[in-house]
């Protein structure tokens, strides 16, 4: 959308049209991408007749884009359980720190959404400022290449609000802003057109060395340690605990009917449904929300209604997943005590690891 909306030219119906279906597209995958509306319909800001009309065709086109997957949740019977999230889940999810606990109060949120701004969106902009400056000062007589500049600066600083939305500032949700912080970064290395001072290129090589050295650190701790792990678990498989669970669950011969209910985040639960093959018993595969917020009406709802499901059709086996973020910290089996009433009354544990998991085993 961005590179579509650099043209020179007006925008045409197809250009213009392109460029709010990919709009669309990334907001559909992720709603904060939204930050990135100001800066396309500033770059496409047309001339003062024509406003309306255009403006009118880029919000139809995004809108017509954007409805396509409310029509597929709606096909699929989702749309009121998918308002339901919105309008009961959301605000609670909002409204919690990275930890999934909740704030004390207002003070307490806007504080911390304060020091996560300066420090994450802080740093995207001050790695982004040495190539931007670079950029601007080789292009400063060129008028279209200053525009480009300030057009990726304004990109840059829209997305160090992308996670101020959500309030969550975990690494992996800052990926979209260090991509644009990367495209400002890599300006360092544009070739200028003119002879320059000695010591102004070696400013530039000087920000380029600093960043890949920094990047390098960095770099030790993602890509190659990820390799090493898993080339070491395809050799003991037998170290991941999901694996464990499904083993166990294959050995008790699993019928078509039996239905197995993970209590974990997204991560070992799921992966040991899938590797058994094993039907969820609920429509919970994951107990998060079950924890944010537990006092409040939405929270509840979700409680009553997983007990609820578990005792009119009891699954043959409950798995506890530990050592995750849990809201709050604790143990939240003990915490949910009408689900842990269940399992003392109905199950019986099948199999423990401490600190890992516990499978529980419904009784004869």
């Amino acid at each position: 959308a961005f590179a579509l909306a650099c043209g020179t030219a007006a925008p045409s119906v197809l250009r213009l049209g392109s460029i709010a279906a990919l709009a669309a597209v990334s907001c559909s995958m992720k709603p904060n991408a939204v930050v990135q509306l100001p800066v396309l319909l500033w770059m496409l800001w047309p001339a003062p007749g024509q406003r309306l009309r255009q403006g009118t065709m880029f919000f139809a086109a995004m809108a017509a884009v954007a409805a396509v997957p409310f029509a597929w949740v709606a096909m699929q019977g989702g749309l009121a359980s998918f308002i339901s999230i919105y309008r009961d889940f959301v605000p609670i999810y909002a409204n919690s720190r990275y930890d999934l606990w909740h704030y004390a109060d207002a003070g307490e949120r806007y504080r911390f959404l304060l020091d996560g701004y300066l420090r994450y969106g802080g740093g995207a902009c001050l790695l982004a400022a040495p190539g931007l400056l670079w950029a601007w000062w080789l292009h400063r007589q060129d008028a279209l290449a200053r525009r480009r500049i300030l057009q990726l600066g304004a990109m840059v600083f829209a997305f160090t609000l992308y996670e101020v939305i959500a309030g969550k500032f975990w690494l992996n949700h800052l990926f979209p802003t260090a991509y644009w912080t990367a495209l400002c970064l890599g300006l360092l290395l544009a070739t200028p057109r003119q002879a320059l001072p000695r010591w102004s290129a070696g400013i530039a090589l000087f920000c380029v060395l600093a960043v890949a050295g920094l990047g390098w650190q960095l770099g030790q701790l993602s890509l190659q340690q990820m390799q090493v792990a898993h080339r070491q678990e395809a050799e003991t498989p037998q170290a991941w605990r999901a694996r464990r669970v499904a083993d166990f669950l294959l050995k008790q011969g699993l019928r078509p009917d039996d239905r197995v209910q993970a209590l974990d985040m997204a991560g070992d639960g799921q992966a040991a449904l899938l590797l058994a093959r094993a039907t969820s018993a609920t429509r919970h595969l994951i107990d998060v929300p079950l924890y944010m917020q537990p006092e409040s009406a939405g929270t509840q709802a979700l409680r009553t209604e997983l007990v609820q499901a578990l005792t009119e059709k009891p699954p043959r086996f409950i798995v506890y997943f530990d050592q995750y973020l849990h809201p709050g910290g604790g143990n939240r089996l003990r915490e949910f005590e009408p689900l842990y009433a269940l399992l003392q009354s109905r199950y019986e544990v099948a199999q423990q690891a401490d600190g890992e998991y516990t499978i529980f085993r419904r009784k004869p």
